[in-house]
C-alpha cells in the first residue's frame, strides 16, 4: 500500500509538472460568467461551457471563474473551473429572479467580485478574458474586480439576451454608461443574435451606437447534442407512444405558455412542458418540470416538434437544439427566428394566434 500511495503521488507530480510545462507556452485564457453547470447534466448556462471547451480545443488552458458553491479550483474535463460562491443569487432560475424573490441576495454581489479580484490575482498571467453577459459580469463585477497586476489584457464580451434586456429596461444614461464602459475596456462585443444588437444600438445615442457597431460582430455560442441515436425515448416502456409537441422555458409571461397550452388543446395533440409547472391537472399537457439537460434532449429528440411560442428569446436555444437532432420547429416570431427560417426549411414561422399555431402542429405531428 505505501509503495502504492508513493506511485500514485509521483504521478500527480508528473502530471502536474507536464501541466506547469504546457501552461508556460500555452495561451491562458479567463471565462467570466454569472451561469454555469453545476454537473454535466444541468442546463443552466451549458453554452458557456461550450464556448469555454471550444476555447480548450483551439489549444488555450482555459480558466473558468463563476459563482457556485466555493472551493478549490476543480480540473473539469480540458477546464479549470473555479467557483466562488454567490450561489443563492447566480442560480437557477437566474440572478434577476432571485432577486426580485429575495432582493437581500444581492448584497452576495459585494464578496464575488472580491473573491474574483483574489482569483484573478493568484492565477498571475492572464492572455485573454472572456466575459459572458455584459450585465452583471462585464460590468460592474470584473470592472470592480480587475486588479492591476493583470496588466489589461484583451477583453472579449458576450451578450446573450438576458443582458440586453436589463440594459433596455434601465433608464437611457444609465445604459449609455455601462455600453460606453463597456466599448472602452472591451476589444470586442459578440452579440449571439442579430436582433440583439439592432435594438441595443437602436437605444443607444448615436455616438455609443456608433462606437458599438463598429467594435462588435454576430455569433451564436456552440451547442454540443449527442446523436439522437444515443438519446433513448424517455417514456415509460409501458407508457403511451402517442404523438407530441414538447415546449421548453420557464413559466413566465414573455414565453407565453399559456398560448402554445391553448393551441395545443385546439389540435388536441399532448403537448410536453419542460421546465414550467404548474398545479392542477391538463388532459392534454404533461408538466416534466426542470430535469438534466440529457433528460431534455430526449424529450426534444423524440418530439415530432418543438413549438416555441417565446416574444423576446433572441437566440432561443431549445430551437437550435431540435433542428441539430433533425426535429421541426413551430414557432412565433421573435429574435433571429426569421434570419434563421430563410436558411432552414425546418423552422416553421407563425402567428401568435392559437388557432394558426395549431394548423402549424397539425401539419407537422403525425396522426396517432
Amino acid at each position: 500500500m505505501h509503495f502504492q500511495a508513493l506511485a500514485q503521488e509521483r504521478r500527480r507530480v508528473d502530471e502536474a509538472s507536464v501541466d506547469c510545462m504546457l501552461s508556460a507556452s500555452r495561451e491562458r485564457v479567463v471565462v467570466l460568467s454569472s451561469s454555469y453547470p453545476t454537473s454535466p447534466d444541468d442546463p443552466s448556462g451549458h453554452f458557456v461551457r461550450s464556448d469555454a471547451e471550444r476555447l480548450a480545443a483551439a489549444g488555450a488552458e482555459v480558466h473558468v471563474l463563476v459563482p457556485g458553491p466555493p472551493g478549490a479550483p476543480r480540473r473539469e474535463g480540458p477546464l479549470f473551473v473555479h467557483r466562488l460562491g454567490a450561489d443563492s443569487l447566480f442560480g437557477w432560475p437566474g440572478a434577476v429572479a432571485r432577486a426580485r424573490s429575495n432582493p437581500r441576495a444581492l448584497l452576495e454581489a459585494g464578496p464575488l467580485a472580491w473573491r474574483l479580484r483574489a482569483a484573478l490575482s493568484r492565477l498571475g498571467r492572464v492572455d485573454r478574458i472572456v466575459a459572458h453577459w455584459m450585465l452583471p459580469t462585464a460590468f460592474p463585477l470584473f470592472t470592480l474586480a480587475e486588479p492591476a497586476s493583470l496588466g489589461r489584457p484583451p477583453l472579449d464580451v458576450v451578450s446573450h439576451g438576458a443582458d440586453v434586456r436589463l440594459l433596455l429596461a434601465l433608464p437611457s444614461p444609465a445604459s449609455a454608461l455601462i455600453v460606453g464602459r463597456s466599448c472602452d475596456r472591451a476589444r470586442r462585443i459578440r452579440f449571439v443574435a442579430a436582433s440583439l444588437r439592432d435594438a441595443l444600438t437602436d437605444a443607444l445615442p448615436n455616438g455609443v451606437a456608433d462606437r458599438l457597431v463598429e467594435m462588435s460582430e454576430v455569433h451564436p455560442c456552440p451547442i454540443e447534442v449527442p446523436d439522437r441515436e444515443a438519446l433513448g425515448d424517455p417514456r415509460p416502456k409501458n407508457a403511451s407512444r402517442e404523438p407530441y409537441a414538447v415546449w421548453v422555458g420557464r413559466d413566465v409571461p414573455d414565453k407565453r405558455l399559456d398560448l402554445a397550452l391553448e393551441a395545443a388543446a385546439r389540435f388536441d395533440t399532448r403537448l410536453c412542458v419542460l421546465g414550467a409547472t404548474r398545479n392542477g391537472d391538463d388532459s392534454r399537457a404533461r408538466f416534466l418540470g426542470t430535469v438534466s439537460r440529457r433528460e431534455a434532449l430526449a424529450w426534444i429528440a423524440h418530439a415530432d416538434v418543438l413549438l416555441s411560442t417565446s416574444s423576446v428569446e433572441a437566440a432561443p436555444t431549445a430551437a437550435r437544439e431540435a433542428r441539430a437532432l433533425g426535429v421541426p420547429v413551430v414557432a412565433c416570431r421573435a429574435g433571429d427566428l426569421p434570419r434563421w427560417a430563410e436558411e432552414d426549411r425546418g423552422i416553421h414561422l407563425v402567428s401568435n394566434d392559437p388557432g394558426d399555431i395549431a394548423a402549424a402542429l397539425r401539419e407537422h405531428v403525425r396522426h396517432a
